[in-house]
């Protein structure tokens, strides 16, 4: 095995013949080698970065998608939050408005108002009141017992039509045709019935609260 290589270069002066030792060869083919695998290694790393930046550039692009529905939920969120903040604000203003008119209805009732009580409290107390009230007012006697009343004698002092002098009248005598109904002017109870001798005929009397 020759232990070197002859180059000849040959030009329109002379030839020249140069001698190449073996190792030489081998060094150039390693080098070579070597210049192909760094070449072959950057492709390499060229394609996978450019995998890995494909990657990243469809990352970046969900991102922007999710940052966009975020914003636009963020801004939702805040549109429900002002709504929900006006209805509170709203519903101060009633409850402010509603405590000052319970205060004028309370005192009409004769209650003392507290503004510091709760409104519930205060509602509870004014509607027990209100339904106190409004029975005493179905309990207590108001009103002619007749839907067109026509009034022949008013309660209070009077000329007496039999005896001809002054004298208390303690009721109101009312007029009307034979069959007409008669209605009790509040609720109560009947204490008697039948006919009274005293002048007044058939008669129903009822006993009622207050």
């Amino acid at each position: 095995m020759r232990d070197h290589y002859q180059i000849t270069v040959t030009s329109f002066e002379r030839t020249r013949h140069y001698r190449v030792p073996q190792f030489i060869k081998h060094l150039a083919t390693g080098f070579v080698a070597v210049l192909g695998l760094l070449f072959a290694g950057g492709v390499l790393a060229i394609y996978v970065l450019s995998n890995k930046l494909d990657a990243m550039d469809q990352e970046l692009s969900r991102l922007h998608v999710q940052q966009s529905e975020i914003r636009a939920e963020n801004t939702a969120l805040l549109q429900e939050q002002q709504r929900l903040q006006n209805s509170v604000e709203e519903k101060v203003a009633a409850l402010s408005m509603m405590g000052e008119e319970l205060g004028s209805i309370e005192a009409m009732m004769g209650l003392s108002p507290n503004p510091d009580a709760e409104i519930e409290f205060r509602l509870d107390t004014a509607s027990q009141t209100a339904q106190e009230k409004r029975y005493m007012l179905t309990a207590i006697p108001s009103g002619y017992p007749l839907e067109e009343a026509k009034v022949t004698s008013f309660y209070g002092m009077r000329k007496h039509p039999v005896l001809g002098k002054m004298k208390l009248h303690g009721g109101a005598d009312l007029r009307a045709r034979i069959g007409t109904p008669v209605y009790a002017t509040a609720n109560g109870v009947v204490e008697w019935a039948g006919y009274n001798d005293g002048g007044f005929g058939k008669m129903v009397k009822l006993s009622h609260n207050f």
